[in-house]
């Protein structure tokens, strides 16, 4: 995906949970028969929308240019009426037609040609008829009243949650404009608001040392304010409200900056070893060098990244109840960080999802087999960009498994999910290989492998049974004893 686009996109999904928690604030003050009026104004004017989408649509295909070179039919004089005398028709049928078959041949029973294979070859009508399901479902929810309703904070403590919510999108984008899209103006709004709407969140002491550095930055560049607001404006906040901080030290001594980001710039070239090193499967060292610098750098920038990596090498090892003692160590001492949401995650995997395990004789009957496997994620159908995904997954294998010809392929599981495969995987232990890089890559999958989706290796057979029976908690259970239990 192109870079800006990307960025962009994380920019605009900042902006939307903004927009989006302050509208369900602004309802929480309504009483209920305001409420219900407010809330039908608002699907009236989302189907409004929905309406002039829809007609913008169709009058930019009435004014699309003619087919060149389409032929006029006999004994008319345009286009006429009767469908098979309109050449845009006939193109967006046949488009249409090999979305959803594909390039037939001219044949008897083309509709039942390849259509029976096993359920490895997921069926087509299924995911057509699951993804138009799909689609209707989202439209019900965004008319049914009770949507809005059950999203309006009602207690403080959900008020607060919301406003943590804020508070975090409007320090990321103000993070996106000035780091990535170098939009220094935008980027000191996103700051300056927070500040104003927020006297003390999560985020406000970064928020003022950003606006700091910025201003700092625009002052040796040779700018002045007239109205006297500038880097020193903010120094003296930091030092008056967080005396003892690390952003009130950076101030009292701006060469620290440089001589901290030396040494981060070190420690990281130390960790990157390190990970080269589990990517290797050489799990033993790995565990040996994460033990030394939790023992001996309490000050080390990736001390949380040293305590996951650790966890993965001891899961590397088989080691499924110390794996287990791991990862709720980096969840207990670091708790907020990306890493502790990481190995919340892998928990959460570990456990099926916190559902409780299917008994066997409720489940399909998997079986232990060492043939061809599939890599399989379950991700939702809702909010999920595939293609995006797909090629994501696509750059790991070419990184990771080169020599080894991989197919992604997707297919929809179910009304609310959809399963993304990779094959073909010879045997057990090379599913199990890919098993082990494809959960702790940090650098080509994230937004996948760190989202706790159910992620696993399959056998053809078990697939086919869990695509049937839809029954991911329990192929999750089969998993974890027979192939993390080391069996």
């Amino acid at each position: 995906m192109d870079t800006r686009a990307r960025v962009l996109r994380d920019l605009v999904e900042q902006l939307e949970i903004i927009e989006r928690e302050d509208s369900l604030q602004a309802l929480m003050g309504l009483d209920p028969e305001e409420l219900q009026k407010k809330i039908r104004s608002i699907i009236r004017e989302r189907e409004d929308a929905e309406e002039e989408r829809i007609r913008r649509e169709e009058l930019a295909r009435e004014q699309a240019p003619p087919v060149a070179n389409a032929p006029t039919p006999p004994g008319s004089a345009g286009r006429g009426n009767w469908y098979f005398y309109d050449p845009q028709q006939i193109g967006r049928g046949l488009s249409n037609f090999r979305k959803r078959w594909g390039n037939r041949a001219l044949e008897d029973d083309w509709r039942r040609k390849d259509r029976s294979g096993s359920a490895t070859a997921v069926k087509e009508d299924d995911e057509d008829d699951l993804k138009a399901e799909g689609k209707e479902t989202a439209m019900a929810e965004w008319k049914d009243p009770e949507t809005y309703l059950r999203d309006i904070p009602k207690d403080d403590a959900a008020l607060a949650a919301s406003n943590g919510r804020i508070c975090n999108a409007l320090y990321s984008s103000g993070m996106i404009y000035k780091e990535q899209l170098k939009d220094i103006d935008n980027a000191i709004e996103s700051f300056e608001v927070l500040n104003s709407r927020f006297e003390d969140c999560r985020y406000t002491p970064e928020s003022h040392y950003q606006l700091y550095r910025i201003y700092l930055q625009k002052e040796r560049d040779g700018w002045f304010s007239l109205e006297g607001i500038g880097s020193q404006t903010y120094a003296d906040i930091i030092l008056e409200r967080w005396p003892e901080s690390e952003f009130a030290r950076l101030v009292r001594d701006p060469n620290a900056l440089q001589s901290d980001q030396a040494r981060r710039l070190e420690e990281e070239a130390a960790y990157r070893e390190t990970y080269q090193q589990y990517r290797q499967y050489a799990y033993m060292p790995v565990i040996t060098a994460c033990d030394r610098v939790i023992r001996d750098e309490v000050n080390n920038h990736f001390r949380a990244k040293y305590h996951l990596l650790k966890a993965l090498a001891v899961g590397g090892l088989k080691d499924l109840s110390g794996y287990r003692a791991s990862l709720q160590a980096v969840s207990t001492q670091f708790p907020g960080t990306e890493e502790a949401t990481r190995a919340d995650d892998l928990l959460a995997s570990l456990d099926g999802g916190g559902a409780p395990k299917p008994k066997p004789a409720t489940g399909p009957a998997f079986t232990k087999e060492d043939g061809p496997h599939y890599y399989v994620v379950v991700v939702p159908n809702r909010g999920t960009d595939m293609s995006t995904i797909k090629a994501s997954v696509s750059d790991f294998n070419t990184s990771y498994f080169g020599h080894t010809p991989l197919q992604v392929t997707s297919a929809f599981l179910d009304g609310d999910s959809q399963v993304l495969l990779v094959s073909p995987l010879p045997n057990k232990a090379k599913a199990m290989e890919y098993h082990g890089l494809f959960s702790a890559n940090e650098d080509l999958l994230p937004g996948l492998n760190d989202q706790g989706y159910p992620a696993f290796a399959i056998t053809n057979d078990n697939y086919g049974l869990l695509y049937q029976s839809k029954a991911v908690a329990a192929y999750q259970a089969f998993y974890l004893q027979n192939y993390l239990g080391g069996q």
